[in-house]
């Protein structure tokens, strides 16, 4: 392995890094968490060094090649924000704990920001899409390997469900739902080579975390299969005379493999509690918290960090997240940072509005990041940002080469 690195240039190594070696940093880290060993937020934790480790090359790439200076900008404003939040709450662990949030959120903008680099070309471009379907078929195998010998780690203590080595199911199901909804674009752009078989192992091993998001964009990545295929008419008029047939056997099977899904639908109030988890209660709770400390608009515009939130500044002992990246940006890092946040979603759909496959991708995955959470502060999920970032803006620079051509 070491050989093979070393013969490859920066770009090669780093893409390597990020999409073969690091799945096995979160494998370990999630086996080591779920075993009591390590804390979930440690800050020597295998998935934390090996993205430091990757952040170093990044951060070189990026003064050598002279990219473009705002990330700086970001990275002052998101550290300022962690050392003036540290001076009222003075909590050692409590200002670790911001740095490495604030870090995770310089880690991903570094990283989009040298993806799109090296994907503005079809080289590029192909290169990604190779890699991230390499990066899809890793995890899946591990999660198939898991299944059949029972290693590795339960999504929940009853019921279907493995999340193999990984510490969380829910940004391991939408990682790998919206990922293969991203390859399925790709293929659809001729910017990824993959076959029906491959595709379905990937959509199968999405079912097997057994979380509620894994489910729906099982389904999501299955119905978009059937519609593009020419036999879609023949698929769809036999699914339905197997299902009417064995409908009875199906809700059977189904109740047993996910009780716990199907005993959280039970006690929610309405739909969109389900599907929300009760996150829309506790983002009530926390801005009565929140308004009751009469917060200065200071930090209504810059928040108080991630280890503050909601709480008040000078009393808080202990962080406590929302799991909604839209509320807890807000409650950490302010106003600016959900504008900047929004305004970055909106430009990349309105980027997609012509690829529906890639725009469906990206806005699954905005919408479970706002009402969900588990994707800007997920070190593996929050990679999905960048890649339809990427696309969005290959194809934005093909569109216009493709109108200088015709002009």
């Amino acid at each position: 392995m070491f050989i093979f690195l070393c013969k490859q240039n920066y770009k090669n190594i780093l893409l390597f890094s990020v999409f073969i070696l690091l799945p096995f940093f979160d494998a370990i880290n999630g086996y080591l968490v779920i075993k009591g060993i390590i804390s979930a937020a440690g800050v020597s934790s295998p998935s934390q060094l090996g993205r430091l480790m990757v952040s170093f090359l990044l951060a070189y790439l990026i003064i050598s090649k002279k990219l473009a200076a705002w990330p700086i900008f970001l990275f002052v404003y998101l550290f300022t924000v962690e050392v003036f939040s540290g001076l009222f709450h003075l909590n050692q662990y409590g200002f670790t704990y911001g740095v490495i949030s604030a870090y995770k959120l310089g880690y991903l903008i570094l990283l989009t920001m040298i993806l799109i680099h090296y994907s503005k070309t079809t080289e590029g471009m192909l290169q990604l899409g190779k890699l991230v379907k390499y990066n899809l078929i890793i995890i899946a195998t591990m999660l198939c390997f898991s299944t059949v010998t029972g290693i590795g780690n339960n999504t929940y203590a009853m019921g279907f469900g493995t999340k193999s080595f990984f510490a969380s199911g829910n940004g391991l199901g939408l990682y790998l739902g919206v990922g293969v909804l991203f390859l399925i674009g790709l293929r659809e752009c001729k910017l990824v080579s993959i076959s029906h078989k491959m595709l379905f192992f990937l959509i199968f091993s999405i079912i097997l975390i057994g979380t509620k998001t894994a489910l729906l964009l099982c389904i999501a990545n299955v119905i978009v299969v059937i519609l593009l295929s020419k036999y879609r008419m023949s698929i769809i008029i036999l699914s339905a005379l197997l299902l009417t047939i064995y409908l009875p056997q199906i809700i059977e099977q189904f109740s047993i493999m996910f009780v716990i899904i199907l005993k959280r639908f039970d006690v929610a109030e309405n739909i969109v509690m389900f599907l929300g988890s009760g996150r829309i209660q506790y983002v009530v709770d926390a801005f009565e918290v929140f308004l009751k400390n009469d917060p200065s608009t200071f930090r209504f515009l810059f928040g108080m960090g991630a280890f503050t939130s909601f709480q008040n500044s000078l009393t808080v002992t202990e962080f406590d997240t929302l799991e909604t990246d839209l509320f807890d940006l807000f409650f950490m890092y302010g106003l600016l940072s959900v504008l900047f946040f929004l305004s970055t979603i909106g430009f990349v759909l309105f980027q997609l509005r012509k690829y529906k496959i890639l725009f469906l991708g990206m806005l699954l995955l905005s919408l479970h990041s706002i009402m969900a959470g588990h994707v800007l502060f997920n070190g593996m999920s929050s990679v999905c940002f960048a890649l339809f970032i990427c696309v969005s803006n290959y194809l934005s620079i093909q569109r216009s080469v493709d109108d200088k051509t015709i002009a």
